[in-house]
């Protein structure tokens, strides 16, 4: 209950309450006692989330690495793209950081995909509630607000569902709500079909070093294996 700022602590040898001594038995001021002082800064708890990678193949997995202060039990985090939702919760370490593997599968569409994480802060619930999927529908929403000054609740699966960016700025409206106290920060990657080019590295004279090289969306640490093999279509010396 406590505003962000700066506060100072004072460990006294008396009660003291800034009164002169004789003006009760009891407290004394400041000044007639033994005392410390220690200086501590309140801030708001403060939520980050970086992506692995900005582009990732099908196949590969992608991580989302952050750091959530204030003590959380647990994160939640939403995933939004074309025809696709994902959510769950992230475990957070002593230390305060987090990290959530994604294995992207070849369900994922060739896409942008839109990714929200939400910190319960004080109140160490997670405000934005799932339906679960009830008559067809899938709903995530808030509680307690007022739908006719604010969004309180929008569809993520079945008929007239909010989709990609659409569904991501639905759900940071709602959490923005002065009723509740999460925050949230979000980020965005990119799925792709994997893809390997290579350069030509034209005529070579027999005998001679050159290099094979390329590009490819993969991730850091695949394996891609070279095969050199003949073009010829007639017999040629080994």
């Amino acid at each position: 209950n406590l505003n962000t700022g700066s506060y100072t602590i004072y460990a006294t040898s008396v009660l003291t309450n800034g009164r002169s001594s004789s003006e009760s038995g009891d407290a004394v001021k400041l000044s007639d006692s033994e005392y410390a002082t220690v200086s501590v800064s309140l801030k708001q708890p403060f939520l980050s989330a970086t992506p692995s990678g900005t582009i990732v193949a099908k196949g590969d997995d992608i991580y989302i690495r952050g750091t959530a202060e204030g003590d959380p039990s647990k994160l939640q985090y939403y995933i939004f793209g074309p025809n696709k939702f994902e959510t769950g919760t992230i475990s957070v370490e002593d230390d305060g950081t987090y990290e959530k593997k994604l294995t992207i599968g070849s369900d994922w569409a060739s896409n942008q995909y839109y990714v929200v994480i939400e910190h319960p802060m004080y109140n160490g619930d997670i405000d934005v509630k799932d339906s679960g999927l009830v008559g067809g529908k899938r709903t995530l929403y808030i509680e307690n607000v007022d739908e006719d000054t604010q969004q309180s609740s929008f569809i993520v699966e079945g008929q007239g569902r909010l989709q990609s960016s659409n569904a991501a700025n639905a759900l940071t409206t709602m959490i923005d709500n002065a009723n509740i106290d999460d925050v949230y920060t979000k980020l965005t990657f990119t799925v792709d079909e994997p893809r390997i080019t290579i350069t030509n590295p034209g005529d070579q004279a027999t005998g001679t070093t050159f290099t094979i090289s390329g590009t490819t969306n993969l991730a850091v640490g695949d394996q891609i294996i070279v095969e050199v093999m003949s073009s010829s279509f007639t017999a040629v010396d080994k």
